[in-house]
């Protein structure tokens, strides 16, 4: 039995009918945990220039994100995003978002309100910055093991 409501539990098993596996994990350590998910690290330095992840502070970890990148076909051309997940609401779940790129537009809609934020470096404000006692919440790792963390927050 699910503690989803019907509805959020329908528009998750599109989603996941969509990668191709079961979204319910085989068994359950009820322990957050670090995502095996990590930026590039080209995607990383872009980010950094930017000023929107920084290296994490000595604070202890206090939430992480799943990072992953899309890349969205326009008039103008291909515009990468990049995506934070954060994992703060599903912190007790012992799976993660197993993303094959070439779906995204598929299923990201369905869950995005709530669940994902964008950071479009072109087409975002950064105008919210984490207060620095906060920024523990936000990270994840670059691919060679660097453990970063947001600085600010997307709108728009």
């Amino acid at each position: 039995m699910s503690r989803l409501n019907p509805t959020t539990l329908e528009s998750l098993m599109q989603v996941w009918g969509l990668v191709g596996r079961s979204p319910f994990p085989p068994s359950s350590s009820g322990k957050a945990r670090e995502g095996s998910r990590r930026i590039p690290t080209a995607d990383a330095r872009l980010l950094r220039k930017a000023g929107i992840i920084e290296d994490a502070s000595s604070t202890i970890t206090g939430g992480w994100i799943i990072p992953f990148s899309v890349v969205e076909e326009k008039t103008a051309g291909l515009r990468r995003r990049w995506i934070a997940w954060p994992r703060d609401k599903n912190g007790d779940d012992p799976y993660e978002a197993n993303v094959p790129p070439l779906h995204i537009s598929h299923y990201l809609p369905p869950v995005m309100a709530e669940a994902a934020s964008c950071l479009d470096v072109k087409a975002s404000f950064f105008q919210v910055s984490l207060p620095r006692e906060t920024r523990h919440l936000f990270r994840c790792r670059v691919e060679d093991g660097t453990l970063v963390e947001l600085t600010r927050l997307p709108m728009g």
